[in-house]
This record gives C-alpha cells, sequence and structure tokens, in this order.
C-alpha cells in the first residue's frame, strides 16, 4: 500500500476536501494516483481480505463470549475495532445457507429426491415402517439387523446402502403415497375441471349475471391450484416444499426488522432505545446462530463421514445453548433482573415463532397467487 503514489494535488478526489496527509479527513480515501497496476489491485484485495478476516475472528471471539457486549460497544459509538454488524450478518448468513445448501442438506423437488437425501436412520425408519407387522428390526453400528439374527444391510457398504435407497423408494407407493382425497386443495370449486369449462359456463348465462372482476379472478386461480396439484399431487408437494427451503434466507431476512419492531413495542419506555438499536441487537443474535448452526451441521456431517452414531443430546444441547445465549444477550444489553428477563424473553420467542408462521402463510398465499 505504501508504494502507491500519493498525489501532489491536495484537493481528495472522492469529496473535494483539502488532504495534507495521505488521508482524506472527510471521507478517509487515501489521496493517490488513480491508475492502478495489476500489483495495486492484489495488494488492496490482500489488504482488505486480512483486514476483514482479523476483524472477523476477533469480533466473533467477543460475540461468543460475552452476550450483548457488542451491541453495546456499537450503539456507545465503539465500532471501529469491530466488524460492521451489517457485514457481519451478510457474511455469516451468506456463508452458512451457502454450505447448508452445499454440504449439508440434499433438498428434494420430487419424490426420489427425497429419498435419495435420507440419512440411514430415516431409511431404517421407513423400512421399519413397511416391515413392524413381519419382523422386528434394529439398527446398531450401520447394520441393519432382523430379529436379532439376520443381517439385511450393511450400511456401511456404499452398494448395500444405494440397495436400501432402491428398496424404500420401491415401497414408496405405500410410505408415501399422498392420498388426493385427503387434500381440500384438490376439492376446490369441484364445479369446473378446467378454465375451459369455466368460460363454457359463464358464456351460457345473462350478462348481467356473470361473475365480476375478482370472482373470476378467483374462480380462475382456484381451477389452476386445483389443475396444478391434480396432476401430480405427491411431486407437487415436493416442489413447493423445496422452493420454499430455498426462499428461507429472504424470510429469515425480512423477520429482522418485524423482530426489531416487536422489541421497539416492548421497550418504548426506554430512551435512547431506537428501531436501529434493537435491529443492531437482533442481527449480533442472528449471527451467532448462523454460526451455532454452522458448527452443529459441521459436527454432524464429520460424525457421519467416519460412521458414528451421534448421540441423541446433541442436538437438544446445540437448541438450548441458542436459546440460553439469546437469555443472556437480553439481559446484559437491556440490563434487565432474571424475572423480567424471563418474561421480555418469552415474549420475543412466542412473537418470533408468529411471525415465522405468519410469514409462512403470506409465502404460501403468494405462492398460490403466483400458479
Amino acid at each position: 500500500m505504501g508504494k502507491q503514489t500519493i498525489r501532489e494535488e491536495k484537493i481528495c478526489l472522492n469529496c473535494g476536501a483539502e488532504v495534507s496527509l495521505r488521508y482524506c479527513p472527510a471521507c478517509g480515501q487515501q489521496n493517490i494516483e488513480p491508475k492502478l497496476s495489476l500489483a495495486d489491485l492484489i495488494q488492496d484485495l490482500i489488504h482488505d481480505l486480512t483486514h476483514f478476516d482479523g476483524k472477523f475472528f476477533s469480533t466473533v471471539k467477543l460475540l461468543i463470549k460475552k452476550p450483548g457486549f457488542l451491541t453495546t460497544e456499537f450503539i456507545e459509538g465503539k465500532r471501529a475495532s469491530y466488524l460492521h454488524p451489517v457485514r457481519m450478518y451478510v457474511f455469516t448468513s451468506a456463508l452458512f445457507f451457502f454450505l447448508f445448501y452445499s454440504f449439508f442438506v440434499t433438498v428434494p423437488e420430487k419424490k426420489s429426491d427425497f429419498v435419495n437425501a435420507m440419512s440411514k436412520e430415516e431409511l431404517f425408519d421407513k423400512l421399519n415402517q413397511f416391515h413392524k407387522d413381519t419382523a422386528h428390526l434394529t439398527l446398531a453400528q450401520g447394520y441393519i439387523i432382523s430379529n436379532k439374527a439376520d443381517t439385511l444391510y450393511n450400511l456401511n457398504d456404499v452398494d448395500q446402502f444405494n440397495k436400501l435407497k432402491d428398496t424404500v423408494a420401491s415401497m414408496s407407493d405405500v410410505i408415501f403415497k399422498v392420498d388426493p382425497g385427503d387434500s381440500s386443495l384438490v376439492e376446490l370449486d369441484s364445479r369446473f375441471e378446467s378454465l375451459k369449462d369455466y368460460d363454457k359456463f359463464q358464456k351460457a348465462l345473462p350478462d348481467s349475471t356473470q361473475d365480476g372482476f375478482m370472482e373470476s379472478f378467483w374462480q380462475r386461480k382456484t381451477i389452476r391450484i386445483k389443475e396444478y396439484f391434480k396432476k401430480d399431487l405427491e411431486n407437487a408437494w415436493f416442489e413447493q416444499l423445496s422452493r420454499f427451503i430455498h426462499r428461507f434466507p429472504t424470510l429469515l431476512f425480512i423477520s429482522l426488522p418485524l423482530l426489531a419492531l416487536v422489541l421497539k413495542l416492548f421497550f418504548f419506555r426506554r430512551k435512547g432505545l431506537g428501531y436501529a438499536v434493537h435491529g443492531i441487537f437482533l442481527l449480533h443474535l442472528y449471527v451467532f446462530t448462523f454460526l451455532s448452526l454452522l458448527f452443529y451441521f459441521t459436527i454432524i456431517k464429520l460424525i457421519a463421514f467416519v460412521h458414528f452414531d451421534v448421540p441423541g443430546v446433541f442436538a437438544p444441547i446445540v437448541f438450548f445453548g441458542v436459546l440460553f445465549y439469546g437469555y443472556k444477550s437480553f439481559r446484559n444489553f437491556y440490563g434487565l433482573k432474571r424475572a423480567k428477563t424471563i418474561i421480555y424473553y418469552s415474549g420475543f420467542l412466542f412473537f418470533s415463532l408468529l411471525t415465522v408462521l405468519l410469514l409462512f402463510i403470506f409465502y404460501i398465499f403468494f405462492i398460490l397467487i403466483k400458479l
């Protein structure tokens, strides 16, 4: 960085302010010649990466060790030493969801994908459903044993693992079948089987009794929904599930300003706690959650790679660890006593679940409208 030539002119190219030294006192830009060589670009890139890495890891260390501390530091104006919470959220969420969709979870778009993505334990459960009346199956150290004597599958063997997938897939009509009669969606407006039938019916009516704009819109939308799900009901559900999972990061991002509003209403009497402050608090909380889930899924993946059975308490430990961290963050940042912290935090969790539920309902409505 130091080898780049300082301009003789003492006027900042970025903001026009007078520059006496290397950096502009108004905007912070270096007063260097705008022409850059390839070496300059590489040097700038290394500088930005090393500074980002240094701030990121030191900030994460404090985030984990001192719940609520970083938010307090931020609102007190102590910001230069830490990675900005927005940048931190963008980086950790992007990293988490990239790894989540690429390595941790295979999102099924149809029934066959769902079977291929199942773990040993899930495949065993589905197989056990089919055999529950004829044999007692046991899963031990990757072996599926029938009646404590006969080994049906060695799941540590790739060929036998794939054979089990084929077996479960062949039983999909029994295990995964969705009865169209149980779906209210395919029963919507059973008078019309197609848009053609509806249009024909409307044309046969006098103009004064035909459906208006809104009635026609909803009738046509209902018919499209029914046609979509009746075409292939089982795979249609998997397709919509896949779309929802891939759009979950967007829904999670939308939930952030909504929950910040909830916190603003909770603490509306607190002076100095504006809407943005609650947003910063939630950003740090979200980042810790992403890092915890990243740790959990990484450990699960490594354990599965070495064929080691995962203790059943591991997931609850991570889950309650995140909940406890949220409690500590609430208590430390908002300065509440234990009883009040429990009340406020419980209320926040309730509204968090309610917000996610409402966003899910809105998403389903939006998807159905688009069909």
